[in-house]
């Protein structure tokens, strides 16, 4: 794949039909790199592809996943009568299609989903917004998995990094700060992928910063990743020769527009 990897965050982006068949099927026709999917367990211990706790947002329903069982879950409709997939539903129709993020959502289901995961064809990344969720996939896939993990980071919870995580995911928020620049280095002598987690408002904020992304990131998890594609070839053309800052380039970039243009990854 050509950097930065383009990863569609919820398939395409968190809205209406995020985590469904249907914005799967579309980020693999327009080619997207990978998706990044929510994976969380229901009452009776099945995997399902789903972000939220409960199902408000998406069918007013005020039930928590993990107090539903999967019968009960798939009475209910999503938009464009789509229904919630189960992990083991994802990987028999996209594995193999397109590279794919999970992110663990579940307490203490890391062994049901390395169990499942294992053996796919599919470049795949494992991430958490936990620590200790990460720390139990890496004890139980030790010594048999090929792919990366690793955890999502905020600027007000800074880890430290053991050498058993291969990839960090990063906001425009933590590189608002001196010792970020820091922290960035600090992963790139240790050769550790780093990828950005953000979004904006017009193609236009793009070219300045596609400028340092290439160089500076691994990848990018983003809610339009059509854009980025394009953007990114802009690079193959040689209309943009990327440069890399360690961050500094980020740092600025964002320090600039923090308040005004950027919206930030959640």
């Amino acid at each position: 794949m050509v950097a930065p990897i383009i990863i569609g965050h919820r398939g395409l982006g968190s809205g209406d039909i995020e985590n469904t068949k249907m914005v799967f099927r579309e980020a693999v026709r327009l080619g997207i790199d990978m998706v990044e999917l929510d994976v969380m367990s229901t009452s009776d211990g099945h995997l399902v592809v789903f972000h939220d706790r409960n199902l408000s947002r998406m069918t007013f329903n005020p039930k928590k996943i993990k107090d539903i069982t999967l019968e009960e879950l798939k009475k209910e409709v999503l938009p464009f009568n789509q229904k919630i997939l189960t992990l083991d539903e994802f990987l028999e129709e996209f594995d193999g299609k397109i590279g794919f993020n999970i992110e663990i959502k579940g307490h203490k289901i890391e062994e049901q989903v390395f169990e499942r995961i294992k053996d796919i064809k599919s470049k795949l990344f494992v991430t958490s917004l936990r620590k200790e969720t990460i720390t139990r996939f890496a004890r139980i896939s030790k010594n048999k998995r090929n792919f990366p993990i690793g955890v999502i980071f905020y600027p007000d919870r800074v880890p430290s990094i053991p050498y058993y995580w291969d990839l960090v995911v990063v906001t425009p928020l933590s590189y608002l700060k001196d010792r970020d620049l820091l922290f960035h280095s600090y992963l790139r002598r240790k050769n550790k992928m780093i990828i950005l987690g953000v979004d904006f408002l017009e193609d236009s904020q793009l070219d300045p910063l596609l400028k340092y992304v290439p160089e500076d990131f691994d990848g990018i998890i983003t809610n339009y990743p059509l854009r980025w594609k394009k953007a990114r070839e802009k690079i193959a053309n040689k209309e943009v020769i990327p440069t890399r800052s360690n961050g500094m380039g980020i740092y600025k970039f964002f320090k600039a527009h923090r308040r005004r243009e950027v919206y930030l990854y959640r």
